[in-house]
This record gives C-alpha cells, structure tokens and sequence, in this order.
C-alpha cells in the first residue's frame, strides 16, 4: 500500500497516483510457520525518457516486523525523491521459501514547478508595431497594451513538465490538462473562441469552437503552435496545473514571470493596405478637367 497521493487516476488503462512529496510504501506477508525474515523490493523507475526506454531498476532488503497478531509482517520503504515507476515484491521466509508480486499501479513523485513560455513571431514579410494605452509607439511588446501586426503571427507554447499526459485516453475520453484559448474580435464586430485541443475534434464538446493542436516532445519539451493569420484582433489565454498538485510557472515576452495563468495583451493582424479615396466638394464640371469654381 502507499500513503495518499495528491491524485489517483486511470490513464489508459493503468492506474497512477500522484504526489509532490515523500511517498511511504508498506509491504506485508504472512507466515504462521518459519515466520517472515525479509522482503526485496524493487522499483521500476522510468522518469528518464517520455516512453520510458531509459527505466533504472533500484533494489533494496528490508528487514520483516512482527505485527500483533503474530502472522504478519510488514516493512516500509520511503521514496523522497522525484520518481515515476511500480513496485514489485518478494518476501522470503526463516525456511528459505519465498513469494512474490508485482503491483502495475504506476505512482509518480514529482515536485517541480512546470515552465510554461509563450513567444511570437512575425512569419511573413511585414512588421510588428506596438502601442502603449495612449496610442503612442513603444518599443516592444511587454511595455504595450496592444501589438499590431501586417503579417501572420506564429504562436509557440512550450512546456516544461516531467509528467505530461495531454492526448492519452482516461475514462473513454482524451485528457486535456493544458487549457489554451484563443479570443478573436472580426473587423465586423463579431467576437469567436476558439479553444484548441489534442486528438479528434469531434471527441469534444464546448459552447466555443474547438480546434485540434499538435504537442511535440524534444529533448524534455513539449511545443505546439498556433497561427494568427486572419485579420482581427486576437487575446491568447493559457491554464495549467499538472496532477501532482504543483504550481505552473508562465513566462512571455508581454507579461512578468513566473504567472499561474495567462492572459495575453492584444495582438491585432491586419493585412490589408487601407484604401484610398478622394471626394470633392464641387462635381459641376464644363468638361472632363475644367470647373466652375474652386474645388476643394
């Protein structure tokens, strides 16, 4: 058995549980005849590699207590440090007979913060203005109220994060812990959310629109990107708590670090060159070039 972990939940058909801090874990047996003398266990640790191909296998013995009733034995093991593995036993008896099992609950110790960056960048020709809240230029994002854009903007969110199960399947249904929606204004008026989820979109429901996003693991980083590419104005707002309990760390170019969640300032796309056109006071002409008066 383990002590209670922040988090128990089944991911694609195995159980997890998950904590941000020291797990205790207590092996039993029962021997009425030559008594239980010890127990090995051993731990399956596969932190190291997103699928696991770099597990560590740790093994220690464990001397075998007494418990009241006479027959049964228990020892402890503590695990205080950031791990992600199973368990498996043997217990071996006074006799030199032995038993053994092997638990397929899946726990995990993880106790660090996620990092969450978000960054934009202009994708095609055209160039980035920023305005601060009285409409004057300044001179990069963090110091404005709103980007202005005449080219398509590339958003890329990358996370940081040990144990990040976005796309599996829990319960028949794809797990989505990294909330990321986007809010567009039309030049029209009207507004549209979009929130952008992994796998099928026809897998979700929501009274906004949904949109599938692709995560990419490379060298203990997941990144996806989204593209701002119609004319709008667009706001950028991104949640994130991972199942260990753990406090997410948000980092942008246009916010302070280190936020829980995240809103972005305004970020407006417009790539349509304005059209001109002259109007007149007097259209009386004589002919194609000549008036009778002053024009103005």
């Amino acid at each position: 058995s383990y002590s209670t972990p922040v988090l128990e939940k089944i991911i694609e058909a195995i159980t997890f549980g998950f904590y941000n801090a020291e797990i205790i874990v207590t092996v039993t047996a029962e021997d009425s005849v030559s008594d239980v003398d010890y127990f090995v266990i051993t731990f399956t640790d596969s932190s190291l590699g997103v699928d696991g191909s770099l597990a560590t296998y740790k093994t220690e013995q464990l001397d075998a207590v007494c418990m009241e009733d006479g027959k049964t034995y228990f020892a402890t093991h503590a695990i205080d440090q950031k791990a992600k593995g199973s368990f498996s036993v043997e217990a071996f008896d006074n006799a030199g007979n032995s038993s053994s099992e092997a638990d397929e609950k899946v726990i995990v110790y993880d106790n660090s913060s996620p990092i969450i960056d978000v960054s934009y960048e202009l994708v095609n020709d055209g160039q980035i203005t920023y305005y601060d809240e009285k409409n004057n230029t300044v001179s990069d994002f963090y110091s404005s109220v709103q980007a202005v854009s005449s080219g398509d903007i590339k958003v890329t969110i990358s996370l940081k994060e040990d144990n990040f199960f976005e796309g599996l399947v829990s319960e028949d249904e794809y797990i989505n812990e990294i909330k990321i929606k986007v809010t567009k204004t039309c030049n029209d008026g009207s507004v549209v959310v979009t929130e952008y989820v992994p796998g099928e979109v026809s897998d979700f429901e929501s009274n906004n629109e949904i949109e599938s996003i692709l995560w990419v693991y490379n060298n203990g980083v997941y990144t996806a990107e989204i593209e701002f590419n119609e004319d709008a104005d667009y706001v950028l707002s991104v949640e994130y708590v991972d199942y260990s309990g753990n406090e997410t760390d948000i980092t942008s170019v246009d916010k302070d670090a280190a936020i829980e969640s995240y809103t972005s300032k305004v970020i407006t796309v417009d790539k349509k060159a304005p059209v001109i056109e002259v109007v007149y006071d007097n259209n009386d002409a004589k002919n194609d070039n000549n008036y009778n008066k002053e024009r103005e």
